[in-house]
């Protein structure tokens, strides 16, 4: 009988210690580069959000939208893959500068956490320019920034997302 009980004490000290772990979150931000395609930075927990700015940087190669490059657009997503408990939706900013995309996201709780700040729209506005910072600044074409903000939209929309427009003063 005892060596029936130390047998199954081994075996479950065994699965414990080769059971593959989850990995942690992360508590720094992710930085993705895709050379020629696209740059996101992606605050910690927002990993799963890759898979639709993965799919928003295809098509604009496949739209080949016009030349020039955009101004910064944001938005407030809301995409059930990114969801989790006190993160309902995400901030994303989204700037093409020289035919390559650049992606800031930030947890809307990371907004909330600074409401002097000037809301979601200016913590986003504030990150985004420190992460753009060392890309060369461009001459700006609206039709560009319009064409680009809407086809992401339609993507998002496409795989199930809500990306609603941000603008100052929200």
């Amino acid at each position: 009988m005892v060596e029936l009980v130390v047998l199954l004490l081994v075996v479950v000290a065994v699965v414990l210690l080769i059971r593959p772990r989850l990995a942690p979150p992360l508590d720094q931000p992710l930085v993705v580069v895709q050379s020629g395609r696209f740059h996101a930075t992606l605050a910690p927990q927002l990993e799963a959000a890759l898979p639709l700015l993965e799919a928003i940087s295809q098509q604009v190669q496949e739209a080949r939208l016009p030349a020039g490059d955009s101004g910064t657009l944001y938005f407030r997503v809301q995409d059930n893959a990114v969801a989790a408990p006190g993160l309902p939706f995400y901030l994303l900013a989204l700037t093409r500068r020289e035919n390559m995309l650049y992606f800031q996201a930030i947890q809307s709780s990371q907004a909330a956490r600074a409401p002097d700040a000037g809301g979601y729209h200016a913590t986003l506005t504030s990150f985004s320019a420190a992460v753009m910072e060392s890309v060369p600044q461009t001459t700006v074409v609206a039709d560009v920034g319009e064409k680009l903000g809407q086809l992401a939209a339609r993507i998002a929309t496409e795989r199930g997302v809500t990306m609603a427009r941000l603008l100052p003063g929200q």
